[in-house]
C-alpha cells in the first residue's frame, strides 16, 4: 500500500497534468476505484497511472464541451420540426 492520501494523490496528479481535475471527474475516479487501485500498492507509479486515466476522462469531457455549440438546443429543434404553410 502506498503511503499517500487521496488528497495528496490528487495534488500530485494535477501537478503531473499541469491542470486542475474537476470534482466530477475526481469523484468518478474514486467511485470507479481508480484511486483505490492506484493507492493499492501493486502499481509501480500510481501518480503516472492515475494521471493517464484521468487524462482520458478529461479528453472526453473536453470533446463533449466542444460539441455543444454544434448541437441545436431544444427550441431550435422544435422550430425546425414545425412546418409553416403560409399559402
Amino acid at each position: 500500500m502506498h503511503k499517500m492520501s487521496q488528497a495528496r494523490l490528487l495534488r500530485e496528479v494535477e501537478k503531473r497534468l499541469n491542470r486542475k481535475i474537476p470534482a466530477a471527474i475526481w469523484e468518478h475516479l474514486v467511485s470507479e476505484r481508480y484511486v483505490s487501485e492506484a493507492l493499492g500498492g501493486e502499481i509501480d507509479d500510481p501518480v503516472d497511472w492515475l494521471a493517464r486515466n484521468a487524462q482520458k476522462f478529461l479528453n472526453l469531457s473536453e470533446t463533449q464541451e466542444a460539441a455543444k455549440p454544434l448541437l441545436p438546443d431544444r427550441r431550435q429543434r422544435q422550430m425546425k420540426d414545425a412546418h409553416f404553410d403560409f399559402r
